[in-house]
């Protein structure tokens, strides 16, 4: 069965409504879905861990002054707050996701699909995906 974000969307949480209204407004890539269904099963089931969405979608310019690389606007990536979560917590999520994901893009074979490195507001995992991402 092919998740969709109402079947993710109940083991989710959400920073506010806006967030809840962007991931179920349709435009989500599907492969991001897919990514974001593993990563929400796995965290629960294996970590006791629920995946709290904080950034969905943003606007072009809020990306470029935040220092984004385009793929919030074009609907390719989700951040998941990893504040008070254990860091061996999300080490195990973001080598489980990029095990079993490939980012996919050609031209940036290092790009992996999650990490978790400081960059942005807050402390956070970045999901992100590529037209080319598959599963290993």
């Amino acid at each position: 069965m092919t998740p969709t974000p109402e079947t993710v969307g109940r083991f989710l949480l959400f920073k506010s409504d806006e967030q809840e209204r962007q991931f179920r407004s349709g435009r989500l890539s599907p492969v991001l879905i897919a990514v974001l269904a593993d990563a929400a099963e796995f965290a629960l089931g294996h970590l006791g861990w629920a995946l709290k969405l904080t950034e969905v979608w943003r606007s072009p310019g809020a990306d470029k002054k935040l220092g984004g690389s385009g793929v919030h606007p074009a609907w390719r990536a989700v951040d998941i707050r990893t504040r008070d979560v254990a860091p061996e917590k999300v080490e195990a999520l973001v080598r489980h996701v990029n095990d079993k994901w490939e980012y996919g893009n050609p031209l940036r074979p290092l790009l992996k699909v999650a990490y978790h490195k400081p960059h942005g507001t807050g402390p956070h995992i970045h999901l992100q995906v590529h037209p080319r991402t598959r599963a290993r």
